[in-house]
C-alpha cells in the first residue's frame, strides 16, 4: 500500500501517518492531558473525564483515537497507557514545555546566535526574565548592576562597557569587597585605555583582585557567572540597547556557562597595568 512504511524505514515528519499522529494529538487541549492521566493506573471513562474536564463525547473520541493508535490499551480495569503511549505522552509532554518557554523567553532567545547558545530548553524552566520596557528600558541593565553591587566574586563576558558600571566595580575591588575576572569584547580594546577608563582599570589590577582581557572575536551576548550559583545572560539590539537579562540557578545551565566563560578566556589576550598606560600618566 502506498501509505504502509516498511519496519526498517523510519518516519519523517513529512510522513503522512505521522503528521496524522501530530494532528490528532494536538488537534485538542484534552488529548495530552487525558493520555498523561493515563500514565498512571488504569481508569474508567468517567475517571478520565472527571480528571480532565471534558465531556463524554470528548473522552469517548480521544480513547477511540488512543486505541487505534496502540496509545492505551482497554483491561478489566479500565483503559491504561501502552510503552508506546508513554514514550508519545512524554516526548510531546517535553516538546509543550518547550514551546512554551520559548514563548516565554523569546525576548532574549531572538537576539542570540543559535551556535553560541547551544543549551537545553529545559535550563530555561524557572529563570527570572527581566526584559527592556517603555517604561524601564534599561531594566535589564540596572539588574545585571545589581548583581555587581551584591555579589562578592564575578566571572564573565562583556561585549560592551559603560562608565558607570565600571566605576562601581572598580570602587567594589578597592574597597576589597569584590574579585572579578572578564573578557571584553574587541569593541571596548580602544575605548577602556583611555581615560577616565584606564585609571580605573589600572588601579583595579594594581590590588590583584581583578584581571581582564580581550576576545579574539566579537562576544555574542553578555555572560555573568557572580559567586558560585547563578549564571546570568544578557542581550542587546542593533542600536547596543539592552533587550532581556535571563538568571538562573540552574546546575546545568551554570556549568554550560563555565565551559564557555572558560573557552572564550583561553583565547584571549590578558592585559597588565601597563596596557593602561596613557600621555596622562607619562
Amino acid at each position: 500500500m502506498g501509505d504502509e512504511r516498511r519496519s526498517d524505514e523510519p518516519g519523517q515528519l513529512g510522513d503522512a501517518p505521522v503528521v496524522a499522529d501530530i494532528d490528532f494529538l494536538s488537534g485538542s487541549r484534552h488529548r495530552l492531558r487525558i493520555l498523561n492521566v493515563l500514565r498512571g493506573d488504569a481508569m474508567s471513562r468517567r475517571d478520565v473525564r472527571a480528571s480532565v474536564d471534558a465531556s463524554r463525547s470528548t473522552v469517548r473520541r480521544t480513547l477511540e483515537g488512543f486505541l487505534s493508535r496502540g496509545w492505551v490499551e482497554s483491561t478489566d480495569d479500565g483503559y491504561r497507557v501502552t510503552a508506546a503511549g508513554e514514550l508519545v505522552a512524554a516526548e510531546f509532554t517535553r516538546l509543550s514545555e518547550t514551546l512554551r518557554l520559548t514563548e516565554e523567553f523569546a525576548p532574549l532567545l531572538e537576539h542570540v546566535p543559535p551556535s553560541s547558545f547551544d543549551i537545553e530548553p529545559e535550563w530555561l524552566a524557572g529563570a527570572e526574565l527581566t526584559v527592556s520596557t517603555t517604561a524601564e528600558p534599561y531594566a535589564p541593565a540596572q539588574t545585571q548592576t545589581e548583581t555587581i553591587r551584591t555579589a562578592d566574586r564575578f566571572r564573565g563576558f562583556l561585549p560592551a562597557i559603560e562608565l558607570d558600571g565600571t566605576e562601581l566595580v572598580h570602587d567594589r575591588i578597592t574597597n576589597g569587597e569584590f574579585t572579578a575576572s572578564i573578557v571584553l569584547g574587541p569593541a571596548c580594546a580602544d575605548h577602556v585605555m583611555e581615560e577616565p577608563f584606564a585609571e580605573l582599570f589600572r588601579e583595579k589590577l594594581a590590588t590583584d583582585r581583578f584581571e581582564v582581557a580581550i576576545a579574539d572575536g566579537t562576544l555574542p551576548f553578555y555572560l555573568g557567572l557572580p559567586d558560585d550559583e547563578r549564571i546570568e545572560i544578557g542581550v542587546a539590539d542593533a542600536e547596543g540597547i539592552p533587550r532581556a537579562l535571563v538568571q538562573s540557578s540552574n546546575t546545568a545551565f551554570r556549568e554550560w556557562g563555565e565551559a564557555t566563560f572558560e573557552r572564550y578566556e583561553r583565547n584571549a589576550e590578558g592585559l597588565s597595568a601597563a596596557d593602561f598606560e596613557t600621555e596622562q600618566t607619562g
